[in-house]
This record gives C-alpha cells, sequence and structure tokens, in this order.
C-alpha cells in the first residue's frame, strides 16, 4: 500500500511517502510555528521525489496529538482538505504510537510527550508494539503509575515524523482498523486550549457590533 504520511502535531514539519514497510522519499524539518505555511509545499516536494502522482497514493496517515493546538490543527485540517479533493481515505495515530513505530517492537514501553505545568501525556505498549490504552495526561511524577513492567521510558519527540507516521498506520491496518473519511479525523487535545475567543466576538470577520 502507497500511504503518504505527515506530522505536525510537535516541534517539526515531517512528510513521507511510504510503499508499505520502505520509505521512498521523506523530509523533515523542525519548526516551532510555520507549519501551515510548509506543510502543503513539503507535500508536493516529497511527492515529487517519490515520482507519484496523486492516482498512486492509497492512504493518507496524519498524528492526531497529543502535541500542540496549532500544529495538531494544521495537521488534521490538511488531511481533511486532502481526502476531500482527492478521494482518498484516512488513518490517525498519536503520537506515541508514531514514537513507538519508530523505535520498532522487541521492549514494552511507555512512550511520552511532554506538556505544559508538569503535565505529561502517555501512552503505554506492549513488546509487540500494540497499544495497552489510550493517551492519557497525567502529572510527570505519577507516570510510573502507567508504566508497564519492565517498560523502557521513551521522551524523544524527535522519533515522530511521516515514516513513524507510516509505520503506525500500517500496524493498524494489519490489526483490521478500516480507514476512514477524511472529516472523520478528530484531534487528541487531551486538555482545554490556554485561550479562548471572548464572548460576542466573532472568530472571523470584524468586531462584534
Amino acid at each position: 500500500m502507497r500511504l503518504l504520511a505527515f506530522d505536525t502535531a510537535l516541534g517539526a514539519c515531517s512528510v513521507a511517502c511510504c510503499d508499505d514497510d520502505r520509505t521512498v522519499a521523506a523530509r523533515r524539518e523542525p519548526m516551532a510555528v510555520g507549519q501551515a505555511e510548509r506543510l502543503v509545499p513539503m507535500i508536493a516536494e516529497v511527492m515529487r521525489e517519490a515520482g507519484w502522482s496523486w492516482s498512486e497514493v492509497e492512504l493518507l496517515a496524519v498524528t492526531l496529538g497529543p502535541g500542540t493546538f496549532t500544529g495538531i490543527r494544521v495537521g488534521i485540517a490538511a488531511a481533511r482538505g486532502l481526502a476531500l479533493a482527492t478521494g482518498r481515505p484516512c488513518l490517525g495515530v498519536s503520537t506515541q504510537e508514531a514514537m513507538a513505530a519508530a523505535l520498532g517492537p522487541g521492549h514494552a514501553l511507555l512512550c511520552v510527550v511532554a506538556g505544559r505545568q508538569g503535565t505529561s501525556y502517555a501512552q503505554p505498549f506492549a513488546a509487540d508494539g500494540a497499544p495497552l490504552g489510550p493517551p492519557q495526561a497525567t502529572r510527570a511524577a505519577d507516570l510510573d503509575v502507567l508504566r508497564p513492567d519492565a517498560a523502557v521510558l521513551i521522551e524523544d519527540a524527535d522519533l515522530v515524523d511521516g515514516p513513524a507516521v507510516a509505520t503506525a498506520a500500517l500496524r493498524r491496518l494489519r490489526a483490521g482498523e478500516v480507514p476512514v473519511a477524511g472529516t472523520a479525523l478528530r484531534p487528541l487535545y487531551l486538555r482545554d486550549a490556554d485561550a479562548r475567543p471572548d464572548a460576542g466576538r466573532p472568530l472571523v470577520g470584524g468586531p462584534s457590533r
């Protein structure tokens, strides 16, 4: 299966074209901001490097979070738009699934994404790479409660990239998950937004009257 996989949930913008387990072309650029402007051009560049046309893409894979609010929204919005334009199905994976997929099977893992104000987002995995539950928000001091016996603690966000997202999506497919329409993708924020629009203020356009 040919997958176009991408990630903007953390501190980078990453895209990969993967033919099953083989990465045909990939690119990752660290960035704290600017993913919205960079993602679509990067997709075009990586597809050109792979020599793929849209007719050859069979599945879109994207990280759903947890991560930054803006980064999560950028990735999901791109997946929804591309799915609508091309008719391709989608699979979303957690950022921790991508971390675990990058390392491969062999050890039980507790994959952790650092949050704000002492919060961490953790997801445990069995030695074969299968998730043992969904991502959960917890205090950093309480991570051991979620940690499987003899599990390795993984906190390296740089592991999350396009090829890892593709690998995580393939694991879901091989476990029997059915891809969805882009409109069915839902973010994994796991916390409330730090800022909300003022009551009565429109989200677009001029000031409220």
